[in-house]
């Protein structure tokens, strides 16, 4: 994994344990990002749902959401349901 992706995947990670709780303007800035846009994006591509959508989700299907982002960081992707 690159440097700037493991990054991205990193702060993305973070943003999971956060943006269930708060604004998800306030997390994508938090995080790193100066645009909601690419925040949406990212958070897509890594989640497979907008965070809107993952807010939507039961307690265990957002773990399991979580848990597989952080495999990502290592390295071990395993499929999501």
């Amino acid at each position: 994994m690159s440097i700037p992706r493991y990054q991205r995947t990193l702060r993305l990670v973070e943003a999971l344990g956060r943006v269930r709780d708060e604004k998800v303007e306030a997390v994508a800035l938090s995080v790193g990002y100066r645009a909601t846009k690419n925040f949406y994006r990212a958070f897509r591509q890594l989640t497979g749902t907008t965070p809107t959508g993952f807010r939507r989700l039961p307690p265990e299907r957002a773990a399991a959401v979580l848990e597989f982002a952080k495999l990502a960081l290592v390295g071990r992707r395993r499929a999501h349901n």
